[in-house]
């Protein structure tokens, strides 16, 4: 018996997908005959079209898609597969994966670096950010520590220098 695919029948399998940075998901391409039996087909081309994720075509077991980058929420990415003239979308949402680091930024949520110069008097707002092994942000609440002789830190970063003069670091922990 021999299958032949219906133009119009085109069809992603799953439809829509969310996923975590680092996880991977298997795409099937789908067509119905003139008989209505689905069957899977190899698609002749294959794109992210924000490209959140990597893409392998396996061929017969389908097309891999691993996730990298996180999209905005309620911005999802499209991937979007080619057979013969047609083509079939799927939605895919990527969440950021697990905090691997986290990281000190100024006021205005550049990084620190490893050293900030503030002179005694000063109150310094500090904000910090998570990272999963993607390079992903991810929004974190740490607690917040300071060497007495800079000064002292409250709990949403705001160090005050006032009557202080020394070196020492500021911690942000999880």
């Amino acid at each position: 018996m021999t299958l032949t695919y219906q133009a119009g029948s085109l069809s992603l399998t799953p439809a829509t997908l969310d996923i975590t940075a680092g996880f991977q998901r298997i795409f099937l391409a789908r067509g119905v005959d003139s008989a209505s039996t689905t069957f899977t087909l190899v698609p002749e081309t294959f794109s992210m079209s924000a490209g959140s994720c990597d893409l392998s075509n396996r061929f017969a077991q389908g097309i891999l898609l691993e996730a990298r980058t996180a999209t905005a929420a309620g911005s999802p990415d499209q991937l979007e597969v080619g057979f013969d003239s047609e083509s079939a979308l799927a939605s895919i949402n990527v969440h950021p994966g697990e905090i691997e680091s986290i990281e000190i930024l100024t006021s205005i949520g550049n990084p620190i670096g490893t050293a900030i110069n503030l002179s005694e008097g000063m109150i310094y707002q500090f904000d910090v950010v998570g990272h999963d092994g993607y390079g992903n942000n991810i929004p974190v609440f740490p607690d917040w520590s300071a060497d007495p002789a800079i000064g002292v830190v409250s709990g949403d970063g705001l160090l005050d220098t006032t009557g202080v003069h020394g070196s020492g670091y500021i911690t942000a922990s999880l």
